[in-house]
């Protein structure tokens, strides 16, 4: 099932200094945003649209990367995969518009948000044995279960979240 909170609070930087003078990272955020075409009822999402997912999967993907979180790539990947693609199909089912993605590392935890300017909110649905859709919210609660984490929505913000807990601490890898 969903859950609806606010979103997570961050610190009120993304880097603080140490009492040595150096500086030590306590959040990393990425935020990627591109627009939808709208779409007529029964046509299927643009290519140029459906593109959008794995551009998204491969930035997401650079940054676990840096940030140390290989471990939860696949996991990670596939939760990024099923919301952006929710995102896309519903914005451009409601005539377009903006789809954003942002992803907040702080220690102890993930936070992948994507927003759309789709109107609803998420729904698990319960597809038929034959249905080619219809399970993407499902995989989401699995793996963010799985993982200890945990997902929902934002009312009024077009907002769907998922958290997902940390044992790596958030320091970005050198090259």
């Amino acid at each position: 099932m969903t859950q609806t909170t606010t979103p997570l609070a961050l610190p009120p930087s993304s880097a603080t200094t140490e009492a040595v003078g150096g500086i030590r990272r306590t959040a990393d955020l990425m935020c990627c945003s591109f627009v939808v075409q709208g779409r007529a009822v029964g046509e299927p999402v643009p290519d140029v649209d459906a593109r959008r997912v794995g551009e998204v999967r491969r930035v997401v993907d650079a940054r676990l990367g840096c940030l140390g979180l290989g471990a939860l790539r696949d996991s990670v990947l596939l939760v990024v995969s099923e919301l952006v693609t929710n995102a896309v199909e519903h914005t451009a089912d409601s005539g377009g518009g903006c789809v954003t993605v942002t992803q907040v590392s702080v220690r102890g935890g993930l936070r992948i948000e994507v927003r759309d300017e789709a109107h609803g909110h998420p729904q698990v649905r319960a597809p038929g044995l034959e249905s080619e859709r219809g399970r993407g919210l499902h995989l989401v609660d699995l793996v963010t279960a799985e993982l200890g984490g945990r997902w929902g929505h934002s009312p009024g913000t077009g907002t769907v979240w998922c958290t997902i807990p940390t044992t790596i601490p958030v320091t970005p890898a050198r090259p």
